[in-house]
């Protein structure tokens, strides 16, 4: 009983619009007897319930009108195909989309800067990490380093 005294509201709902199983109603008539506060509950929804259908009732849209509504709404929406054209919208929500976008915009500015101070060749000595360009001897740091012990040198650049 005392979950039916906690969800008042849903049991109520359900009777009313016969949802609920003959010994769920029971159990809801028993309560209902013992229980004064929820008693009234009953009577303040039945009344609402019975106003509301009286009152409503005169309004109801004639049979049709449903249809005709789906119908207008259909013809005003233009009959494209939701995946195709959502698709750049919802690949801009990925946030690696979202950094690589941000990358190539970046490297876009970058060589239209180039462009318009004439600066358009490349030199990579003073670059950011002009460390990682391939050095232009014949050597590389690897070839120069000695081993520990008389093991070879290790040759990358061959």
């Amino acid at each position: 009983m005392v979950v039916i005294h906690e969800n008042i509201n849903e049991y109520l709902a359900a009777d009313l619009h016969g949802e609920l199983s003959e010994a769920e109603r029971e159990e809801l008539h028993t309560h209902l007897m013992e229980c004064a506060e929820c008693r009234g509950h009953y009577k303040e929804e039945q009344l609402t319930h019975r106003v509301l259908q009286t009152t409503l009732e005169s309004a109801k849209p004639t049979l049709g009108f449903e249809q005709r509504m789906v119908a207008s709404f259909r013809n005003r929406v233009s009959n494209k195909n939701p995946r195709l054209s959502g698709f750049p919208v919802n690949a801009l929500r990925l946030r690696l989309i979202q950094a690589v976008s941000v990358a190539v915009v970046f490297f876009a500015l970058v060589q239209m800067g180039r462009v318009l101070t004439g600066d358009t060749a490349l030199n990579q000595s003073q670059t950011p990490l002009a460390f990682l360009a391939a050095p232009s001897s014949g050597s590389s740091y690897l070839t120069q380093v000695q081993p520990a012990g008389n093991e070879p040198a290790p040759r990358w650049n061959e």
